[in-house]
């Protein structure tokens, strides 16, 4: 972390939103990086036992192109890599650390909210607040519509569905992903529910305890499932009776994050989740 640190040697910040937790590299300052094999490096520093550990890397760049966002032209870009070193073209928890770091070491020329972020899914545009110590506090991020065409999930051969169609609480036998009868002890439901935020998300319901999920061995298996021809990340949620009396819904998830595996949170996924739960009559807003 020390600004003289030696060309050869690369220093990182290890940041997590909600526990969804990624190695940061500032490739302004290390230039290098973006000539580097950065599916091998990510495989590297991922390793929680030989590695720095974590759920991915991801890279401050300078913005590829300098043609108009909205509203201004983008700040810098984010690049992210899973763990397995496969990149993705998008991170809502991610984006959120990446504005703090680029804010607080004046990668971005200004303190004043908003910044343009150019992602594998465009350019997004993040607000944030400066907390007491005038480092960046609270961040928000406009996460774009969302799509549902199974073409743009990517989705293909799903029974019945034309690529122009929405997967919405779609019946399916859950023995065709896996292990037969996993899904009874957690009551997942047989409808599964696709959601694009610019990567591609699968959202089951169920009744009973998600801890029965046993999502070490149906994860990869739902993830790699020849419907997804780009991979997906798989979410199971328990949406929560809606009280009148809150002002807003609940709901629980598990969520096996493609290229990743589990993680604690995923910020494209809660936003998949929401947008199921309005598809599904689940959620209030």
């Amino acid at each position: 972390m020390d600004p003289e640190t030696p060309e050869h040697l690369l220093s990182f910040t290890k940041m997590n939103g909600l526990g969804n937790d990624y190695v940061y590299v500032d490739a302004f300052k290390h230039p290098f990086l973006l000539t580097m094999n950065l599916p091998h490096l990510s495989i590297m520093l991922s390793n929680r036992n030989f590695g720095i550990g974590s759920d991915g890397l991801i890279l401050i760049c300078p913005p590829s192109t300098v043609e108009s966002g909205p509203p201004s032209p983008p700040d810098f870009k984010m690049r992210m890599f899973n763990a397995d070193g496969s990149e993705g073209e998008m991170c809502g928890n991610g984006i959120r650390c990446a504005v703090k770091f680029a804010v607080d070491r004046g990668i971005v020329g200004r303190r004043e909210s908003p910044v343009q972020v150019e992602t594998g899914n465009g350019v997004l545009e993040v607000r944030f607040k400066m907390d007491e110590m005038g480092k960046v506090g609270l961040i928000s991020v406009d996460m774009g519509v969302p799509k549902l065409a199974c073409k743009d999930i990517p989705a293909v051969d799903i029974q019945g569905i034309e690529k122009d169609q929405a997967v919405i609480s779609h019946p399916i036998d859950l023995n065709c992903f896996g292990p037969q009868d996993w899904h009874i002890k957690a009551g997942v439901q047989p409808f599964m529910t696709l959601v694009s935020m610019g990567n591609p998300h699968v959202v089951f319901t169920c009744t009973g305890d998600l801890k029965d999920i046993p999502l070490s061995v149906i994860g990869p298996l739902i993830e790699h499932h020849y419907w997804f021809p780009s991979r997906i990340n798989v979410h199971f949620v328990k949406f929560k009776p809606f009280n009148l009396d809150d002002e807003m819904s609940y709901c629980e998830m598990r969520t096996w994050e493609r290229g990743s595996g589990e993680t604690l949170a995923c910020g494209t996924g809660a936003c998949s989740v929401a947008v199921a739960g309005v598809l599904l009559g689940q959620v209030e807003y």
